[in-house]
């Protein structure tokens, strides 16, 4: 699954790319609820590639991992320029039920400027009932080119 998560956010990046003089570079992060007290858990992946010092295409990938426990998979997003400024960058999500996947693509735009790292922080949430919600901690993928 891994693999062809790697050619989908691989595709979408030679997609959304213009010319660039120099080669771009993914970075990915893996997150994982399991272990933390609830019968189900949730996986994700998060791959950035880094275009230039200002502009990355964001993949996520998430699954939900039976058995059933009535929370959705969501992966929150957000950026942090050069200057220092946090930007929220969006929510991919999967409440498609037990034992689903959903992967996609964010491309994120030039006019923030000088990126220095893109956060994702994956949860488990109820968004139908009154449960807690289940999360990791934010995990930073930087620049290489900043």
């Amino acid at each position: 699954m891994r693999r062809l998560f790697v050619l989908v956010v691989t595709a979408l990046a030679l997609l959304g790319s213009t010319a660039i003089a120099s080669a771009a570079t993914t970075r990915y992060s893996d997150f994982t609820t399991a272990g933390r007290g609830n019968a189900g858990y949730a996986t994700g992946v998060l791959a950035v590639t880094w275009n230039s010092a200002s502009s990355a295409s964001v993949g996520v990938s998430l699954t939900d991992v039976c058995p059933q426990n009535g929370y959705g998979v969501y992966m929150h997003l957000r950026l942090r320029t050069s200057s220092g400024d946090w930007y929220g960058g969006g929510t991919a999500y999967n409440s498609n039920g037990c034992n689903t996947t959903s992967s996609g693509g964010v491309w994120w735009p030039t006019s923030y400027g000088r990126l220095s790292h893109i956060d994702g922080r994956m949860c488990e949430e109820d968004h139908n009932g009154s449960l807690p919600d289940i999360c990791t901690a934010w995990q930073e993928i930087d620049n290489p080119y900043t």
